[in-house]
């Protein structure tokens, strides 16, 4: 038998050995200690991915907040430029003292529980309505002008605190005209999440009015709106702007005939336009019961221009279509011109049965900027006998 020296294996005995320390595989702890750091990294990946959503979701809540207040200020932008009343009625207008935005409110024949749980007024305009409609289902002769009133106030529930602006008012059509026989709406808010703070105070030379996050100042027609959110991140300074109403005031008068139409009636109207600007206007005017022609006044003397008109059976109230789409759209440079007179002659039309009228006049345009501009509607209490 071969005798090895002590202490050694044979070597088949030794292969052996290490076969089977090799096949062992990860102990207990290694194990643990692998799965301790696996669950380390996936918790800092998730709290990196949450934080992540997080700050995603913020920013796009903090951009609806400014996409919204955006809105809200176009909304009374745009009102603005078609109010043909800013802060006052006929025979009432604020003057930061005696007389305040409420007064001018209730003056306009508004009840101020109608406006809901209203706060500080800080707005008032007279927007013109849809001429075409005279009379409501009711009876009621339409209102030729709508009256909205701007406010800011407590955030009432499902809206983001602390302060909302709300409106009053009619709504418009989705051809942007404003229907005097609908229902005016109260508590529509157009933005939320409005400050209750005063922090950047709004520098007004005319009269202020509204508080906190919501102010106007008014110098005559023009206004400068200043809008400021609760979150610091949406404005880092308040959002103001000014605007110039956009609206033409026409005046028609009656006059007596002219030599050249003795068996017509004549009715002036008179464009006063804002100072300082340029506009290209379309005049358009609705005739109840005669035909009209148009006829510009200058130095030179008087031209025809054509219109749009339709006229409506005083009997029956049906349309009868002579001619339609006749236009002339020509520009008045309100630079040059403090006044600009258009004189309408009407004449009795053979198929109608030679009564009295009334005729409304209203005019539509366009600034050179793109900017709509109208005019308010006035319509003739002259009631005549055409021969």
């Amino acid at each position: 038998m071969l005798k090895l020296p002590k202490g050694k294996r044979p070597p088949h005995r030794r292969l052996t050995y290490r076969r089977n320390k090799a096949g062992k595989g990860f102990s207990l702890v290694e194990i643990m200690l692998s799965s301790l750091l696996i669950s380390v990294v996936m918790l800092i990946a998730w709290t990196g991915l949450i934080s992540a959503l997080n700050m995603s979701a913020a920013a796009q809540a903090k951009t609806n907040l400014k996409i919204e207040l955006t809105k809200g200020l176009d909304v009374m932008t745009n009102e603005i430029r078609q109010a043909q009343a800013i802060n006052r009625t006929a025979n009432t207008m604020m003057d930061g003292s005696g007389i305040t935005l409420n007064d001018v409110v209730v003056n306009a024949g508004i009840d101020l529980n109608h406006l809901g749980n209203y706060g500080d007024i800080g707005l008032y305009l007279e927007l013109p309505t849809d001429p075409t409609i005279t009379s409501c289902a009711s009876g009621a002769p339409a209102e030729d002008v709508d009256r909205i009133v701007y406010d800011i106030r407590d955030s009432p529930q499902s809206w983001l605190p602390p302060k909302v602006i709300a409106r009053y008012g009619r709504i418009p059509d989705e051809r942007g005209q404003i229907n005097p026989c609908s229902q005016p709406v109260s508590n529509d808010i157009i933005a939320d999440s409005i400050s209750a703070k005063n922090d950047s105070p709004l520098t007004c030379a005319g009269v202020l009015s509204g508080s906190n996050g919501f102010q106007t100042c008014t110098v005559g027609d023009q206004v400068s709106l200043h809008l400021n959110s609760s979150v610091e991140s949406v404005t880092q300074k308040p959002i103001e702007t000014t605007i110039a109403p956009r609206t033409v005031v026409i005046a028609p008068t009656t006059q007596d005939p002219v030599p050249a139409s003795p068996f017509s009636t004549i009715l002036t109207m008179r464009a006063t336009p804002p100072p300082n600007e340029k506009a290209n206007l379309l005049w358009t005017w609705t005739v109840d019961g005669t035909d009209l022609s148009i006829q510009e006044d200058n130095d030179a003397g008087y031209y025809v221009q054509d219109i749009d008109w339709f006229v409506v059976n005083p009997n029956n109230h049906s349309d009868i279509k002579f001619q339609t789409t006749l236009v002339t759209q020509f520009g008045i440079d309100m630079k040059s011109y403090s006044e600009h007179n258009l004189v309408g002659f009407m004449h009795a039309h053979p198929e109608l049965d030679n009564t009295y009228s009334t005729t409304c006049f209203t005019a539509h345009g366009v600034t050179p900027e793109g900017e709509k501009i109208t005019s308010n509607t006035l319509c003739t209490d002259h009631q005549y006998t055409l021969f």
